[in-house]
């Protein structure tokens, strides 16, 4: 499910004004179970909070003057030991948003490059906006419509904390109003990769994935959909698969071609054949 908010930015060009910037987000959450042989649960959520009461984060300007918001926290949760990863992307396909700018009635607030690295809040060019993720000591720019790793973790499970903020320096001219765009957190669960391996057992002269050349071996993840066939010596029938544990499950144990769907763990199938 992914939710949604508009960011609102406003610029007083005389007096004290206010930037309402950074509360749209969106989170991932993802399930899935193969049958009866074993079932895997892998959640995540996110939560932002912090900012001002409607979960924006405010800055205040003058003109001349760059400041920042307060931080935005991120709070990703997932009970997977591969962790994940977080993006953002600015902008929203067709009319006004479509870039990375904060777009107004006075013009725009340009975004920083994706690559910059701009070092406190009172370096960032006038008429220029960014993010940032240590409280202010850098600002650099998101993508139009494209996903920015934010964070990306490899083996936590539970809750880990981002902080996000944002921050623009109007310059002494820039027309008051509002400024706005749209920008989308994302947080996607990892996937750890297993590896399935056919063997040919008693009386098999090949046992493959697919449904012809010599494949034995694969890497996949989590939930794939593969066929295996097992081709019998001469004289002999299709007697059964044998599966290295209960990881996975077979669509047809005794049918020598078969959908084999993977699970958490490397797994071996055998396929073996008996006299006709």
């Amino acid at each position: 499910m992914r939710r949604l908010k508009q960011i609102l930015i406003t610029l007083c060009a005389i007096s004290t004004g206010t930037i309402l910037a950074g509360a749209a987000y969106a989170d991932t959450a993802w399930q899935d179970s193969v049958n009866v042989q074993f079932t895997f649960d892998s959640s995540l959520s996110m939560v932002l909070t912090g900012g001002d009461t409607d979960g924006n984060a405010t800055i205040s300007l003058d003109p001349g003057i760059a400041a920042k918001s307060d931080d935005i926290t991120i709070a990703v949760t997932t009970n997977g030991g591969a962790g994940y990863t977080l993006s953002a992307k600015v902008g929203v396909s067709g009319g006004d948003y479509a870039n990375n700018n904060l777009v107004g009635a006075g013009g725009v607030f340009s975004s920083l490059a994706s690559d910059a690295s701009v070092s406190g809040v009172s370096n960032i060019t006038a008429d220029y906006w960014g993010y940032s993720l240590d409280g202010g000591t850098t600002f650099s720019g998101l993508i139009y419509n494209t996903d920015k790793v934010l964070r990306a973790t490899n083996s936590s499970s539970g809750t880990a904390n981002t902080t996000f903020a944002i921050g623009a320096k109007a310059s002494a001219s820039k027309a008051s109003g509002t400024y706005s765009n749209t920008i989308t957190f994302n947080a996607v669960s990892n996937v750890t990769p297993v590896t399935v391996t056919t063997v040919a057992g008693e009386n098999a002269t090949s046992a493959i994935i697919g449904t012809s050349g010599s494949t034995t071996s694969g890497t996949y993840s989590p939930g794939d959909s593969l066929t295996v066939k097992t081709t019998c010596d001469t004289g002999y029938v299709f007697g059964g698969w044998t599966l290295s544990g209960d990881y996975g499950f077979l669509a047809a144990p005794n049918s020598a071609q078969t959908t084999f769907t993977t699970g958490l763990e490397d797994v071996t199938l055998t396929g073996w054949c008996v006299e006709e």
